[in-house]
């Protein structure tokens, strides 16, 4: 009896994401969630789970596998993997921290329960980040060790370099660990989740001072959004046509928390994309954002010829000689503390951590 076209393909997708999660590995696919989001082409009713932040609700274990949080003694700040070796986060998160003290954990929902702890290396925070009025609030982590991958690990995407526009994007959530509450300002320990609306920039502008390198998002009702302690972490985003999650933007700041007309502010990601890949080179573990999407394009290809192979086994028979292989190419700390948080009116003087140098092992993990 044989399967259907979808079905095959749908089984072979699978095999190859769970891959990740049974050997643990420096490569994995970004912004896909393996129990939580279905691929356009999949014969299957599953669908997507709906997932506080401000007004949010708990998130579940490997719903969101690219968060992390930055800790010291306790957690401050949160970020993002981009690939096994780099972290994404706010510069205003990293000012006040030498590398040799920042920790990072990652594959948890509750800061309690996670035990993986990993060592940074390098910190890079944008030259031209601004403390006033947080313009280019944008830092990178180099980890001491790469991450292996599985279901509660794994990379979030990047949107494309320099191009944006809201009516691009669909289906945005924020997360972290920040403040539910921001007069009592209780911290959870298990993530929080909450939808996003993207603002309009000019709209937002006429509300709150912003810059062309930064994002609104919130509701205009407000009572929904990101507060103290969420800083550094994703806005994340789906496109109208695909299945991914991307990270538009970094929470950075506001004014108050989730107040009405008050959207929160976001590092505008697009914008960086270049800057990352030139400073992730310079390190010496390059992240390149379309190597990510290329390595896909591949495996979509490798399970076409699968499935054709299985479901027409003559059309790969021998029918003469066989031709010639192609040929491969070869291939020091301030002394004020941050505020792990969105800041409020107040302006933040705080001094840049001097980065170490990077001697990491040359590992495969885009």
């Amino acid at each position: 009896m044989f399967l259907g076209m979808a079905t095959l393909r749908y089984m072979l997708k699978v095999c190859l994401c769970l891959l990740p999660w049974i050997i643990g590995t420096c490569w994995a696919e970004c912004g896909f969630r393996i129990d939580y989001d279905v691929r356009p082409d999949a014969n299957s009713s599953r669908s997507f789970r709906q997932s506080r932040i401000i007004g949010g609700r708990e998130a579940l274990p490997g719903e969101w596998p690219w968060i992390v949080s930055l800790s010291s003694w306790k957690h401050f700040c949160a970020g993002s993997i981009l690939n096994c070796w780099w972290i994404l986060t706010a510069a205003h998160c990293l000012v006040a921290y030498p590398p040799n003290s920042i920790k990072v954990k990652v594959g948890t929902t509750n800061l309690r329960h996670g035990k993986e702890l990993l060592r940074v290396k390098k910190v890079i925070i944008h030259p031209e980040y601004n403390a006033h009025d947080f313009n280019n609030d944008i830092g990178l982590l180099l980890l001491s060790t790469p991450i292996e991958f599985n279901v509660l690990k794994t990379p979030i995407c990047l949107p494309p370099a320099d191009t944006f526009s809201n009516k691009d994007w669909k289906t945005c959530f924020v997360i972290g660990w920040g403040t539910t509450d921001p007069d009592m300002k209780r911290f959870p320990d298990v993530l929080q989740k909450v939808e996003a609306e993207l603002v309009d920039w000019d709209l937002c502008n006429t509300r709150i001072m912003i810059t062309r390198n930064m994002l609104c998002a919130g509701f205009e009702e407000g009572g929904r959004g990101a507060c103290v302690g969420d800083s550094g972490g994703p806005l994340m985003c789906k496109t109208w046509k695909d299945y991914r999650w991307y990270e538009v933007g970094i929470v950075s700041w506001g004014y108050g928390c989730a107040e009405k007309m008050s959207p929160a502010v976001y590092a505008l990601v697009s914008n960086y994309v270049n800057w990352i890949e030139t400073e992730t080179a310079k390190a010496g573990e390059p992240y390149v954002w379309k190597d990510q999407l290329k390595k896909e394009e591949e495996e979509e290809e490798e399970e076409d010829t699968a499935v054709e192979s299985i479901a027409n086994p003559s059309a790969n028979a021998p029918t003469g000689p066989a031709s010639s292989p192609a040929s491969f190419p070869n291939p020091s700390p301030s002394n004020t503390s941050v505020s792990s948080s969105l800041p409020s009116n107040s302006n933040s003087n705080t001094s840049i951590a001097a980065n170490t140098t990077s001697d990491s092992a040359d590992t495969d993990c885009q």
